[in-house]
């Protein structure tokens, strides 16, 4: 026991001073015994209430949208009446992991012991995108999880009238990946998702590998993720998608749905898709075919690398742009008898090359100039170079003065290897 220097006060080992308790635990700064049970009751209650078992879940790769004819809400709740004049099928594909087990998916590598396919698609009716999603409880025992949904596919009905009010649930849950990849189908979604691949064991895991091949081919447009299609919406800029036709036993990701105001207006050419992704500055691949400049057979053109660049030209009210294209390549295919090495064969086979280039972009331009649609920018460009006419233009731009620009295409072709034949 010690006394305190003011008022001879006595201060008692494990009491306090200025208090009239005593400590439950000897020791100043020692935590008390109601502090350590309040932190370990916070241990106990913590916990996941809300969280789903992996086995109860039904994963879903790819979702197809398709305008359904009105007629009485057949699986909804709400009356008809309340449905509206609108309906959408969902179709959802779902994962069947037990089948992908011991080599015994159909796809994948041919190896399997049945044909049968891992995935099941499954499809339901509603005014709502979202109601049509709870639909599916009634379908499917698993709680549906789109977390690994790579591919979603537009019906072209459904893309003609607006897809933007179908998409909207997916653009707002945080689960659904912004990368996910966005197709117009010839057609309804249902062709598409049936497909049952020969080398991959999902259709969606197929549909989304043939995306990945832009650097091989300039045959579809590179852009297709949520985000660049909820950026173009939400700025009322008109774009361009993936056009994905089914086949028997395959698809064939070719050419372009054009959109203007959120509804598609038509179909871009494989060709007519190669000149906007010059245009647009979107080429990574893929490769020319061009006339032997010396003879009759063809010449091939492959494309290593590109790059293009906008030059807008107002003069006396005329928007002129011009486009410059760089692009080095390979000599690919050499059908002619003349030396390939030729230094003036070399130059007239650029020449040739630079011409395809202009004859791709040309028919291009004609297509989205008679859709009234300025799906690769040249707005932009404009209002980059002369932001005071385009103040002037911008509400008559895409209708009246879009349709009347002239382009120029300066081709600036090299070729870097022509291979081990001449």
């Amino acid at each position: 026991m010690e006394v305190s220097g003011r008022g001879n006060r006595l201060k008692t080992p494990g009491r306090k001073s200025g208090s009239s308790g005593f400590y439950l635990l000897a020791g100043a700064g020692k935590p008390s015994l109601v502090a350590c049970l309040a932190a370990l009751l916070l241990f106990l209650a913590s916990g996941c209430w809300d969280r789903v078992e992996i086995e109860d879940r039904a994963f879903v790769l790819a979702s197809g949208l398709d305008w359904a004819a009105p007629s009485p809400a057949r699986e909804s709740l709400e009356p008809a009446g309340y449905v509206g004049d609108r309906q959408y099928r969902l179709t959802i594909q779902v994962v069947e992991p037990a089948k992908m087990i011991g080599g015994q998916a159909g796809g994948g590598g041919g190896g399997g012991t049945t044909q049968e396919a891992p995935f099941w698609n499954v499809s339901t009716i509603s005014g709502s995108i979202f109601a049509a999603i709870r639909n599916l409880a009634t379908r499917v025992e698993r709680v549906p999880d789109f977390s690994h949904m790579a591919v979603i596919v537009v019906g072209e009905e459904l893309a003609r009238r607006g897809m933007g009010d179908a998409l909207d649930v997916f653009t707002r849950d945080n689960e659904v990946r912004r990368h996910a990849s966005i197709y117009v189908a010839k057609g309804e979604t249902t062709d598409v998702l049936k497909v049952k691949p020969k080398l991959a064991s999902v259709n969606a895991s197929y549909l989304h590998e043939l995306f990945t091949n832009s650097f091989k081919t300039s045959r579809f447009p590179p852009r297709a993720d949520m985000d660049y299609v909820e950026s173009s919406m939400v700025t009322g800029r008109s774009f361009v998608l993936p056009r994905v036709v089914a086949g028997k036993q395959d698809v064939k990701l070719a050419g372009g749905a054009v959109f203007k105001g959120g509804r598609m207006v038509g179909w871009l050419g494989e060709t007519e898709v190669a000149g906007y992704n010059w245009l647009a500055n979107l080429v990574k691949g893929g490769e020319l075919v061009v006339p032997c400049p010396w003879g009759s057979a063809v010449e091939v053109y492959e494309i290593n690398t590109a790059k293009t660049r906008l030059l807008p030209l107002v003069e006396d009210g005329q928007v002129t742009f011009i486009l410059v294209v760089k692009t080095e390549g390979t000599f690919a295919e050499h059908q002619d008898a003349h030396d390939a090495l030729s230094p003036q064969y070399l130059r007239d086979f650029e020449a040739a090359t630079g011409a395809a280039v202009n004859e791709h972009v040309q028919a291009a331009l004609r297509r989205l100039q008679g859709l009234r649609a300025d799906a690769t920018g040249l707005g932009q460009a404009l209002e980059r170079r002369y932001p005071g006419y385009w103040s002037q233009v911008k509400e008559r731009w895409e209708d009246e003065i879009f349709p009347t620009v002239e382009l120029r295409v300066e081709p600036h072709i090299y070729v870097r290897r022509v291979g081990t034949q001449r």
